[in-house]
């Protein structure tokens, strides 16, 4: 699946199949040492479309944008971003990166830093001055792709759910960065 730098564009309803089997693949490779087996495996495709659908459809509403990298007319990457969802960073020229994600089999290919780009490009012409994005901290590949970018570690927290997560950390963006 090699191939060169691709185009880069805001997401259409018609690649929310593709973005959720990027989601899923990825998931599953680069959380397999983070996550349960079970939990890789309870990854729905399907249930992922819909979710990005819905997202797509509302995405007016809630500030949420969408941009897939797209090469040779398939969808090999994607990011999502929107206000930051930190009630302590809450404000107006804010964002946050929910997703970033390329599939593996394109990984170190470019493809992540054409997705970055156009990210932080959008948020320059938006007048952002910070972003924040989480990430687990023990997925090294993606740490180090966020601070050759320019990310800066900021502080840990633990997600909240029913049994103990990973810890995820958070990262920060300033504006002369972006």
């Amino acid at each position: 699946m090699r191939s060169p730098i691709p185009l880069v564009r805001a997401a259409q309803p018609r690649d929310a199949q593709e973005v959720a089997e990027i989601q899923v693949v990825t998931w599953r490779q680069a959380y397999s040492e983070i996550l349960s087996a079970e939990e890789l495996e309870a990854l729905d495709v399907y249930r992922s479309a819909d979710f990005w659908r819905e997202q797509m459809a509302s995405s007016t509403v809630a500030g949420t944008q969408l941009l897939v990298a797209q090469s040779s007319d398939q969808v090999v990457g994607f990011s999502s971003f929107g206000p930051v969802r930190d009630e302590d960073l809450k404000g107006d020229r804010v964002m946050e990166l929910y997703a970033l994600y390329v599939h593996p089999s394109l990984w170190s290919a470019g493809v992540g830093h054409a997705l970055m780009s156009a990210t932080a490009q959008y948020w320059s012409e938006q007048g952002v001055a910070e972003a924040t994005l989480w990430v687990f901290e023990r997925n090294d590949r993606a740490r180090t792709f966020y601070e050759r970018s320019g990310w800066r570690l900021d502080e840990r927290v633990r997600p909240t759910g029913e049994k103990p997560a990973e810890l995820e950390v958070r990262y920060r963006l300033q504006a002369r960065h972006i």
